[in-house]
């Protein structure tokens, strides 16, 4: 029987693989300057824990776009980022690590936090924390997060929720396939600027006995938490963590397959050998002159 560690590890490499197919269609507008720093990432019941004070990213986490950088007691994620990062008509430019994959369905309940400087976002901007995990029974992946956003009212017509400052969750399925959006729903509580009087922290927690997350969050470094979203159905048997900030314009008619928040837990750097052999095959077959 394969030891706890092996099954998170199984299960990690199979979401990268299964990440690494989905492509991008990118348009590039002109987006707002971001950053944002993350000051902690911890699931104290599985003994996980990142205080960005060594200087590296690895080999806790894996960058997957944009520039992050781990400086003093902080990981700073700000632009240049890529573009192509946000689901529908919304063109985005974004910055993204994952990493710290966790065993569920019968590994027992956590909760996992990043813990954010206090930062209000700009109009358009905001930073975001999110699990995904893959269907067994489907392949497709799903995608959680929770963040602070300042949505503008174009962008909150595509994805849905209130525009304006606000915490938000978003819930996105792709299929197996090429990433196509099988469903995206966007749940929003306005806050005031006011509101965030210290560190920002950002929370899933996950009941193992209901086989549920929640997502909750703090405006006040921790003295108080908040949970006005539900829970949502998660029984899957593992899942990794992402971080992720960005800048949005809308831009109608742009098609991206990215997903929001996880959109690789990376694995496009880390394409497998056997589908990058594949690749170059079917490129091949495209130049030669159809047989008759």
């Amino acid at each position: 029987m394969l030891n706890r560690h092996a099954v998170v590890r199984r299960w990690v490499l199979a979401l990268a693989n299964m990440l690494a197919l989905i492509s991008t269609s990118v348009a590039q507008a002109q987006t707002i300057p971001y950053s944002f720093e993350v000051d902690r990432f911890s699931v104290p019941a599985r003994g996980l824990l990142d205080n960005f004070d060594d200087g590296a990213i690895d080999p806790n986490w894996d960058s997957l776009f944009g520039t992050a950088i781990e400086s003093g007691t902080t990981l700073e994620l700000s632009n240049p980022g890529v573009f192509g990062f946000l689901p529908a008509a919304v063109d985005s430019e974004s910055t993204a690590l994952s990493g710290f994959g966790i065993g569920m369905g019968g590994f027992g309940s956590f909760t996992a936090s990043s813990t954010w400087e206090e930062a209000i976002p700009s109009l358009s901007q905001g930073f975001n924390f999110a699990l995904g995990s893959i269907d067994s029974s489907t392949g497709n992946v799903h995608q959680l997060s929770i963040g602070v956003n300042n949505t503008t009212a174009e962008v909150a017509g595509v994805l849905g929720g209130d525009p304006g400052l606000a915490v938000g969750v978003l819930s996105v399925v792709r299929d197996s396939g090429p990433g196509n959006i099988l469903s995206l729903q966007r749940f929003t509580t306005p806050i005031l600027a006011s509101d965030i009087t210290g560190q920002i922290v950002l929370s899933l927690a996950f009941d193992d006995v209901a086989d549920t997350l929640t997502p909750i969050f703090s405006l006040d470094g921790g003295a108080t938490t908040q949970s006005p979203f539900a829970a949502v159905s998660w029984g899957f048997g593992g899942g990794g963590f992402s971080l992720a900030t960005s800048s949005t314009v809308p831009e109608p008619g742009t098609t991206l397959l990215v997903g929001f928040g996880l959109a690789a837990l990376g694995a496009r750097r880390r394409l497998p050998a056997r589908a990058e052999k594949g690749r170059v095959e079917r490129q091949k077959k495209l130049r030669r002159p159809c047989d008759r």
